[in-house]
C-alpha cells in the first residue's frame, strides 16, 4: 500500500495522464482508412494536390465504418484551382463540400465518385 506522502503525487499524476489522454486527437480508424487521413467531425478526410488535373484529389470516409462519402477531384470555390498543401487544414465536410479552416471551400470538380472524364459520357463516347 502507498504511504501517505506518495498518495497525493500518484493521484495528481494519474489525473494529469488521464486528462491529457482525453484531450488527444486519436480517433479509431475503420479498415481501409489511410493513416494520412485527418479526422474532422465524424469523418476522415484525405486530400492531395493533383498537379496534372490542377485540383485536389480527395477522399472522405465515414469515421465509424470507413464508408467512402466522397471521392474525386475538388477545387477551391473562390479560385477554381487546387488548394495548396499548407491550406489543407480541414474544418468540416457537408453538402458535398470540404470546408477548410481558413474559410476556403473545396467543391467537387466532377460529380462525386466520378474520377475520369470518360465516366461522364458513357456510353455515348
Amino acid at each position: 500500500m502507498l504511504s501517505q506522502k506518495m498518495r497525493l503525487p500518484v493521484l495528481i499524476l494519474s489525473c494529469a495522464v488521464l486528462g491529457l489522454y482525453g484531450c488527444g486527437e486519436y480517433h479509431h480508424r475503420a479498415g481501409g482508412i489511410p493513416s494520412s487521413a485527418t479526422w474532422v467531425d465524424g469523418t476522415f478526410i484525405d486530400c492531395s494536390v493533383d498537379t496534372e488535373a490542377m485540383a485536389n484529389r480527395c477522399t472522405v470516409y465515414k469515421d465509424d465504418s470507413g464508408e467512402i462519402l466522397a471521392d474525386g477531384l475538388f477545387i477551391l470555390s473562390s479560385t477554381g484551382k487546387a488548394a495548396e498543401p499548407t491550406a489543407l487544414d480541414y474544418a468540416a465536410f457537408g453538402k458535398r463540400k470540404i470546408y477548410l479552416a481558413n474559410t476556403g471551400i473545396l467543391i467537387p470538380l466532377w460529380p462525386l465518385n466520378v474520377t475520369r472524364q470518360t465516366d461522364l459520357c458513357m456510353p455515348l463516347c
